[in-house]
């Protein structure tokens, strides 16, 4: 089963003091492909929009996708050296852990919420723009290590703020 749905609004993610411009690229659907029990992960095909007004040569964008309680199902980035002109529309695939978003497959598309942060872009003429820091941002790091991501969240769950282990 696929599940598709057309993104109304974006907003910033909640949770996320960190400044960026969330309105330079646009989710414009998505379909989730079917995981499989003999696979660690699961494709998204994100179909999306260039909302600038000058050409770019390089982003630094970020997605989450969220159920409408606000739990995440889903996130990635924006391939990184996409060459994009204004208003020009593209598509990406995203690798999903089955450890962190194994529901998206399963959700109602009217559940889900698209989010989506740029932190930086480099115009087609060599101009840099950043959107102020972007610390608490995930890293593109992050998405290839899921294992990372994991201990990033236990660690924030700790009192101590590192993980615990077992004795």
């Amino acid at each position: 089963m696929k599940a598709v749905v057309l993104a109304a609004g974006l907003t910033l993610m909640a949770g996320h003091a960190a400044a960026c411009d969330e309105t330079l690229f646009e989710i414009t659907g998505w379909s989730a492909g079917e995981e499989t029990k003999s696979r660690l992960s699961f494709p998204i095909t994100v179909d999306a929009r260039y909302n600038g007004e000058r050409p770019i040569r390089m982003n630094d964008t970020y997605f989450h996708l969220t159920d409408i309680l606000g739990s995440q199902v889903g996130e990635g980035f924006i391939p990184r050296d996409l060459h994009l002109e204004p208003g020009e529309e593209f598509t990406f695939e995203s690798r999903q852990s089955l450890f962190t978003s194994s529901r998206l497959p399963d959700l109602n598309p009217d559940d889900v919420v698209a989010t989506l942060c740029t932190r930086g872009v480099v115009y087609a003429d060599g101009t840099v723009e950043k959107f102020d820091d972007a610390s608490n941002a995930p890293t593109s790091s992050d998405a290839a290590d899921p294992l990372s991501n994991i201990l990033r969240n236990l660690e924030a769950l700790s009192p101590s703020g590192s993980p615990t282990s077992p004795q």
